[in-house]
């Protein structure tokens, strides 16, 4: 019992660790415990079934047939069908379990492989925190059993000791302590944070703050950003592996509108794209965002009488918590005049807003134009838009109390165009095969404000995921990069998707940049914290008049504000009613989505016929009876077609087995004779006369051998009757055993 217990320790063991590697390659995304569960307990059937007699194995048959033939009839069911289809992937399950058997019988009997295999296990765990790969409990679990039992298992090895030196045996009797205790770490939750602890995260904080402070006196400009992970700050733009998941407090907004759903803060812009890389050529010392909302504030004028259908002055206050950047994080469409934001003075550096000098401010506050992107009038105006005319400009700047700012004038603002087509329309080469793809997917639009819609909805049915790997080798330009993302790998985080759009928009000769920045959901607070997970990059789309305009293709992230234009609201109240003639809409509120009560159908419940529930059980049962009939039948033929004293040893062997069964089997070392003077008076008349052949034929000779089984033959079946009435589940398992007793082996001592 004991050596099948230990097997089935390591087959459990590997199970726990096949599990976690290969439920997600056969499309089981999250393992669950009921499934680990039932891969244990297949798994630990087949050295059951090893070991074990015709009995188990036939009751256990049986229940597979019975499983079997439900499973056909419950299969014919189109609502049962529709339900198993679901879990189709668990088909692989009993695969799993006896690879499972094969590694853990290996590493039972080959016991020179159990260190190695420790060896190699952790260190898979130290390359799965390097490179970020995915590690669930149950692989936790299946390494930590495993450094256990090696440990226990080398120490009782090496440990020099007397009477039961057995090894495994005391595996087995130690490992419901290990079991128990690898439980409870097992059902502790887990907090997403690590350090939940706050006499840690105190310490912690500390410590970070002393890095943050250390590394912003050694670099050179005194200016250190430490939301520089993989999306690129502070000037880096690469494209790593994986996305870094720090959570520190970055930012705080203030005052926001309950109609404000989401914010953006631009912080870093890139123009141009090495393959793996962004780069900030542009040279300008412009201030490129005052000229670009101007210009846009300016259009929106010449093209609509009510300016508030498109746009919507806000304000905004910004509080810096543990973050220290050059940069200044603002939205698009930001009114930040030439002297500084909120009396701070800014300096301007490839389309970029940065603070002036070392002093970076605690807060400040600016006022930018929320679009009303999600409204499709304002795809209307996109398509529509022109360069403003001199006069629009220049009434915008008198309006704004811009006029006479050095390097905003009209002329400014032209050459700035010029700029923007120069470093932002860089032309782009498609492959074959991705234009061809992409011709498909334009086919029919009239514009590039359709284009853009078209891609940004490809790009969405891609699949987003914080760890896409590192980009390959053959990754060496924009075209490459794109034959990857586009046709091959169709996966990966905002960087990616950002890439992807503004390359596959230059390619269609409009002018695109990739920013990065922060991107938070409001839900309508006034207050907001801003963490270094929030971090994000998106692409803007330049269009002549409109200026830079957001897009969104990164699965998952919304696209922007939405709320209704004056004409709307108008024939809102119109349809409203007698009585309330006076409603009057606030501007500010952005519509809830829709709820509609609808009258839903309730499923149909999947009808399973009687027979579906009766057929399989008795199928398993009949199985097992006719396999008995059989096999009973068939050892009754063996049995006759012996000779008159391999008969006679056999039917000893029962009638020995049978009074084991009844209570009164032989001791060690007791003769035949004691053993009979001792059961004489409850192992019934016939006792003396099968004690007395069995001696002599062992003892005396075989000439009698004949008679000797007639009355062997009586004898076993009247043993047979008092255990069929004093013991009616072991008569039932000697038929099940095929009336092959494992008991009373005197016989063939002869």
């Amino acid at each position: 019992m004991t050596a099948l217990l230990y097997e089935i320790i390591y087959v459990w063991v590997a199970a726990a660790g096949l599990v976690s590697f290969f439920f997600p390659k056969i499309g089981i995304e999250e393992v669950t415990v009921p499934a680990f569960v039932i891969t244990l307990i297949i798994a630990a059937v087949i050295p059951v079934l090893r070991k074990s007699g015709w009995t188990v194995r036939l009751i256990v048959v049986g229940i597979l047939i019975a499983l079997t033939v439900a499973g056909v009839f419950l299969y014919r069911n189109d609502a049962v069908r529709e339900y198993l289809y679901g879990y189709r992937n668990y088909v692989y399950v009993p695969l799993i379990s006896l690879g499972a058997v094969l590694a853990g019988e290996t590493l039972a009997y080959i016991k020179p492989l159990k260190i190695p295999v420790t060896i190699l296990l952790i260190a898979y765990m130290i390359i799965a925190g390097v490179k970020s790969l995915p590690v669930d409990k149950f692989m936790i679990l299946c390494v930590s059993l495993m450094i256990i039992i090696t440990i226990i298992e080398e120490m009782q090895r090496r440990w020099i000791k007397t009477g039961d030196t057995d090894a495994g045996k005391h595996l087995v009797y130690v490992f419901p302590f290990v079991c128990v205790t690898v439980f409870f770490i097992l059902i502790c939750p887990a907090s997403e944070d690590p350090y939940d602890w706050q006499f840690v995260k105190r310490i912690a904080k500390a410590a970070y703050e002393l890095v943050l402070d250390i590394e912003r006196r050694m670099t050179p400009d005194g200016v250190y950003d430490p939301t520089a992970v993989s999306i690129g700050f502070s000037g880096r733009g690469e494209i790593n592996g994986n996305i870094a998941h720090r959570r520190d407090e970055v930012l705080v907004l203030h005052d926001l509108s309950s109609s404000i759903r989401n914010v953006r803060l631009a912080g870093k812009t890139f123009d141009t794209f090495d393959g793996r890389q962004w780069l900030s050529n542009d040279p300008s010392n412009a201030d490129d965002g005052i000229m670009d909302t101007v210009a846009f504030l300016a259009s929106v004028s010449e093209y609509t009488d009510v300016p508030t259908d498109l746009c919507k002055r806000t304000i905004l206050t910004i509080e810096y918590k543990d973050l220290n950047t050059q940069y200044v994080f603002a939205p698009l469409k930001s009114l930040i005049r030439p002297e500084g934001a909120d009396g701070n003075p800014v300096i301007f550096e490839s389309g970029d807003m940065l603070w002036e000098g070392k002093d970076i401010p605690g807060s400040y506050y600016l006022n930018y134009y929320r679009l009303n992107s999600g409204n499709p009038i304002f795809a209307d105006f996109l398509k529509s838009a022109e360069i403003p005319s001199r006069a629009s400009y220049d009434e915008q700047l008198v309006d704004k109390s811009l006029t006479g700012e050095a390097g905003i004038s009209y002329d400014d603002y032209l050459e700035y165009v010029e700029r923007v087509r120069q470093y932002y329309a860089q032309p782009v080469e498609l492959s074959e095969d991705l234009r061809s793809l992409m011709d498909e997917v334009y086919e029919g639009c009239e514009d590039d404000i359709d284009k853009l819609d078209r891609l940004c909805s490809l790009l969405k049915s891609y699949e987003y995921t914080d760890s896409p790997g590192p980009l390959p080798d053959t990754v060496t330009d924009a075209t490459s990069m794109l034959d990857y993302f586009m046709l091959e790998s169709k996966r990966g985080y905002c960087t990616h998707y950002a890439t992807a759009f503004v390359l596959l928009a230059r390619a269609e000769g409009i002018p695109a940049r990739l920013v990065q920045g922060y991107y938070v959901t409001t839900n309508g607070t006034r207050d907001v914290t801003m963490y270094t997970s929030m971090a994000h990059a998106w692409p803007e789309i330049y269009i002549e008049g409109a200026g830079w305009v957001t897009y969104e293709p990164t699965p998952g992230y919304g696209t922007g504000s939405y709320w209704r234009t004056e004409a709307e609201n108008s024939e809102m109240v119109a349809n409203i009613g007698a009585g309330y003639e006076e409603y009057n809409p606030q501007d500010e509120t952005e519509p809830e989505e829709a709820t509609f009560e609808t009258e839903t159908e309730e499923p149909e419940k999947a009808h399973i016929p009687w027979f579906v529930i009766v057929v399989p059980p008795v199928s398993g049962i009949l199985f097992v009876i006719l396999f008995i009939l059989a096999g009973n039948l068939i050892v009754t033929f063996v049995f006759r077609r012996k000779d008159t004293e391999e008969r006679y040893k056999i039917l000893c062997r029962q009638a020995l087995g049978l009074l084991e069964i009844l209570g009164q089997g032989t001791k060690v070392g007791e003769t035949l004779s004691e053993y009979g003077e001792r059961i004489g008076a409850d192992a019934g008349e016939e006792i003396g006369d099968f004690i007395g052949n069995l001696t002599l034929y062992l003892y005396a000779g075989k000439e009698d051998a004949k008679e000797y089984e007639k009355q062997a033959y009586s004898y076993r079946n009247a043993l047979l009757k008092r255990v069929r009435k004093e013991r009616p589940v072991k008569y039932l398992t000697y038929f099940l055993g095929f009336q092959k007793v494992k008991y009373g082996k005197t016989v063939d001592n002869a």
